[in-house]
């Protein structure tokens, strides 16, 4: 196997932490490991020690209706009721290009 390398440096561009007030370059990440960190600070920030954690014994309310597949059947009978926009022969929320 081959050894790591930054090939992946170019594909994503150089990545700027501006401060939101003044608009100017608080940090700025060029390689990849700092990229990595940026991008796991703002998708994985630290939780919150505010809030307090669920119960483990929380009784949820039973479920209102009972679950249901929704068959290609029903979803052709509301086709004509639907008001969007989309090309013809197209179905919208699947994208099912029929033949």
């Amino acid at each position: 196997m081959s050894q790591a390398t930054d090939a992946g440096k170019s594909r994503i561009l150089t990545l700027q932490i501006k401060d939101p007030v003044m608009k100017q370059v608080i940090r700025e990440a060029t390689d990849n490991m700092a990229k990595g960190q940026i991008f796991y600070e703002t998708f994985f920030p630290l939780r919150n020690l505010a809030t307090t954690p669920v119960p483990q014994d929380f009784q949820y309310p039973p479920p209102r209706w009972k679950f249901q597949n929704i068959f290609v059947r029903r979803q052709y009978h509301h086709w004509p009721f639907l008001d969007v926009a989309v090309p013809p022969r197209v179905f919208p929320g699947l994208l099912l290009v029929l033949q």
